[in-house]
Protein backbone atom coordinates (compact mmCIF):
# COMPACT_ATOMS: atom_id res chain seq x y z
CA UNK A 1 0.00 0.00 0.00
CA UNK A 2 2.88 2.32 1.09
CA UNK A 3 5.77 2.32 -1.06
CA UNK A 4 9.17 3.69 -0.35
CA UNK A 5 8.29 4.94 3.07
CA UNK A 6 9.66 3.10 6.21
CA UNK A 7 6.06 3.25 8.16
CA UNK A 8 7.79 0.45 10.50
CA UNK A 9 9.93 2.86 12.58
CA UNK A 10 7.81 6.05 12.92
CA UNK A 11 9.91 8.61 15.83
CA UNK A 12 7.80 11.92 15.20
CA UNK A 13 4.14 12.85 13.78
CA UNK A 14 3.05 16.85 13.14
CA UNK A 15 -0.15 17.05 11.71
CA UNK A 16 -1.05 20.48 9.80
CA UNK A 17 -4.64 20.83 8.22
CA UNK A 18 -4.37 18.21 5.27
CA UNK A 19 -0.60 17.27 6.12
CA UNK A 20 0.63 14.50 8.23
CA UNK A 21 4.95 15.06 8.22
CA UNK A 22 6.49 11.93 9.91
CA UNK A 23 9.74 11.20 11.19
CA UNK A 24 10.58 8.02 9.58
CA UNK A 25 13.85 6.93 11.12
CA UNK A 26 15.52 7.80 7.89
CA UNK A 27 14.56 11.32 7.64
CA UNK A 28 11.20 13.09 6.54
CA UNK A 29 8.46 12.67 4.80
CA UNK A 30 4.89 14.38 4.37
CA UNK A 31 1.72 12.88 3.71
CA UNK A 32 -1.32 14.26 2.06
CA UNK A 33 -3.89 12.47 3.55
CA UNK A 34 -7.01 12.64 1.75
CA UNK A 35 -4.75 11.62 -1.59
CA UNK A 36 -2.59 9.26 0.46
CA UNK A 37 0.39 10.86 -1.62
CA UNK A 38 4.23 11.41 0.18
CA UNK A 39 6.66 13.47 -0.40
CA UNK A 40 10.13 12.51 0.57
CA UNK A 41 12.52 15.14 2.09
CA UNK A 42 16.07 14.34 1.61
CA UNK A 43 18.87 16.28 4.14
CA UNK A 44 22.14 16.72 3.03
CA UNK A 45 25.34 17.76 5.54
CA UNK A 46 27.56 20.83 4.63
CA UNK A 47 29.16 19.17 1.85
CA UNK A 48 25.92 17.79 -0.02
CA UNK A 49 26.57 14.38 1.59
CA UNK A 50 23.01 12.56 1.63
CA UNK A 51 22.16 11.85 5.03
CA UNK A 52 20.81 8.78 5.42
CA UNK A 53 19.95 8.10 9.00
CA UNK A 54 18.32 11.43 10.01
CA UNK A 55 16.50 10.25 12.84
CA UNK A 56 13.65 12.85 13.65
CA UNK A 57 12.63 13.88 17.62
CA UNK A 58 10.25 16.40 16.99
CA UNK A 59 8.20 19.03 14.58
CA UNK A 60 7.81 22.35 15.28
CA UNK A 61 6.38 25.26 13.91
CA UNK A 62 7.02 29.16 14.97
CA UNK A 63 5.06 32.33 14.88
CA UNK A 64 7.11 33.02 11.18
CA UNK A 65 5.38 30.11 10.13
CA UNK A 66 8.48 28.63 9.87
CA UNK A 67 8.86 24.76 10.32
CA UNK A 68 11.98 23.44 12.41
CA UNK A 69 12.49 19.28 12.98
CA UNK A 70 14.47 18.28 16.00
CA UNK A 71 16.53 15.40 14.64
CA UNK A 72 19.62 13.38 15.57
CA UNK A 73 21.58 14.60 12.88
CA UNK A 74 21.19 18.76 13.76
CA UNK A 75 18.47 21.28 13.43
CA UNK A 76 16.38 21.51 9.86
CA UNK A 77 14.50 24.42 8.85
CA UNK A 78 11.86 24.47 6.06
CA UNK A 79 11.99 27.42 4.19
CA UNK A 80 8.28 26.54 1.64
CA UNK A 81 9.52 22.57 0.92
CA UNK A 82 13.16 23.03 1.36
CA UNK A 83 14.91 21.76 3.97
CA UNK A 84 17.98 23.43 5.47
CA UNK A 85 20.12 21.22 7.71
CA UNK A 86 21.79 23.24 10.21
CA UNK A 87 24.89 21.09 12.58
CA UNK A 88 27.46 21.82 14.75
CA UNK A 89 30.71 23.57 13.19
CA UNK A 90 33.43 23.78 15.33
CA UNK A 91 35.13 26.69 13.02
CA UNK A 92 31.76 28.84 14.14
CA UNK A 93 30.98 29.92 17.58
CA UNK A 94 27.29 30.55 16.74
CA UNK A 95 26.64 27.29 15.39
CA UNK A 96 24.40 24.79 17.42
CA UNK A 97 26.43 23.35 20.52
CA UNK A 98 25.40 20.06 19.96
CA UNK A 99 24.27 17.14 16.69
CA UNK A 100 21.21 15.88 19.19
CA UNK A 101 18.69 17.77 19.23
CA UNK A 102 15.72 16.49 21.37
CA UNK A 103 13.39 19.11 20.98
CA UNK A 104 12.70 22.63 20.22
CA UNK A 105 10.52 25.19 21.29
CA UNK A 106 9.68 29.50 21.00
CA UNK A 107 8.94 31.32 24.23
CA UNK A 108 6.69 34.29 23.93
CA UNK A 109 9.33 36.75 22.47
CA UNK A 110 10.52 34.54 19.67
CA UNK A 111 13.36 33.12 21.06
CA UNK A 112 14.27 29.33 19.77
CA UNK A 113 15.32 27.18 22.18
CA UNK A 114 16.98 23.82 22.00
CA UNK A 115 17.45 20.68 24.05
CA UNK A 116 20.00 18.92 23.25
CA UNK A 117 21.69 15.77 24.07
CA UNK A 118 24.78 16.32 25.67
CA UNK A 119 24.72 20.22 25.79
CA UNK A 120 21.67 20.78 27.84
CA UNK A 121 19.35 23.57 26.95
CA UNK A 122 20.65 26.43 24.41
CA UNK A 123 19.41 29.59 23.01
CA UNK A 124 19.36 29.91 18.96
CA UNK A 125 20.27 33.49 17.97
CA UNK A 126 21.44 33.90 14.29
CA UNK A 127 21.08 37.63 14.13
CA UNK A 128 23.00 39.43 12.24
CA UNK A 129 25.29 41.47 14.47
Amino acid sequence: MFKDIDLNRITALYKEGDDLWMGNGYGICKMDIPSRTFTNYYLRDKDNNLMTRSVVRNFFRDKENILWVSTQSGLVKFEGDTPILFQPDPEDSLSLPDMFIMDALEDKDQNLWLATSGEGMCLVSWDDE
